[in-house]
């Protein structure tokens, strides 16, 4: 394997698995996601420091930011220093980040980015994946008929040839796909 830095960039709509992908490639082959930054409130399970930095409007600026998007009424983003802390405990990590922020990635970090885009069928099956998440039935719908979402639910042109688009409509499939796509991008 090589020794040289990579970061898995794992993008897809809302609902599509990212979060949960990168759990099982922490799980399964010790790539340790990169703590990004956001300005909404923790869901009752998240803890601030382990699944997400929880900043306010005010000091969410203040970090250094590779990239940063505005999805619905919060902010989300990740820093240089959040990348190169992982980076000293891991050869390998991962960061889930919406569209826009794969091709930051992409554009900024090149040849050490995997970019993964995770497909599903349908804003139907989106939808059961949210309920069962538990987000509020409100702003599941809000985000539904979001820009964002729709731009998300395709491979936009800009990532078109520059992703490995991974369908997840069988997650341990979809996973021993991802799996050997980043063993022969290690190599």
């Amino acid at each position: 394997m090589s020794t040289k830095k990579k970061v898995v960039v794992i993008t897809g709509a809302s609902g599509s698995g990212k979060s949960t992908l990168a759990q099982k490639l922490a799980e399964d082959l010790g790539i340790k996601p990169i703590i990004t930054h956001t300005t909404r409130p923790p869901r009752s399970y998240e803890q601030d420091g382990k699944d997400y930095y929880f900043e306010t409007e005010e000091t969410f600026f203040k970090n250094h930011l590779v990239e940063n998007v505005k999805y619905g009424n919060y902010r989300y983003g990740s820093s240089k220093e959040g990348l190169e802390k992982a980076w000293e405990h891991n050869d390998i990590v991962s960061i889930v980040v919406e569209t826009q922020g794969a091709k930051t990635y992409l554009d900024t970090f090149k040849d050490q980015v995997i970019a993964i885009y995770l497909a599903v069928d349908s804003i139907e099956e989106l939808k059961k994946r949210l309920i069962k998440r538990g987000d509020d039935p409100q702003k599941i719908e809000q985000r539904l008929k979001s820009d964002e979402l729709k731009r998300d639910l395709e491979v936009p042109n800009y990532l078109q040839g520059r992703v490995y688009e991974v369908k997840n409509n069988n997650f341990n499939k979809m996973l021993s796909k991802v799996e050997e796509i980043i063993t022969e991008e290690t190599r």
